[in-house]
């Protein structure tokens, strides 16, 4: 049995579908350890929710939301390199 991830740490087993010969072949990326998980991306169509994918997307938001309200914190325009070497001398 396998279990979906796409992270790049928990995924080690390949697949190859051969669709006209009905057969799939399973490949492992790397030595397996004795009662690791094995781990597959099914792909983009999946039925389910990529619960991985989403906690990386809700770290990535909150990221951005931390860079903007930090940015705002301080009046600088995260586009403008002269606010950021503003923004050097004030944190050091």
């Amino acid at each position: 049995m396998f279990n979906h991830s796409t992270h790049p740490k928990r995924l080690n087993v390949s697949w190859i579908r051969d669709v006209p010969g009905e057969i799939i072949t399973y490949t492992t990326l790397r030595d397996i350890s004795i009662g690791e998980e094995l781990c597959i991306s099914y792909g983009a169509r999946l039925t389910f929710e990529d619960v991985e994918e989403r906690e990386r997307a809700d770290e990535r938001r909150k990221e951005e939301e931390l860079e903007a309200t930090h940015f705002w914190q301080f009046g600088f325009d995260a586009e403008n390199t002269e606010d950021e070497e503003k923004e050097k001398e004030i944190v050091t």
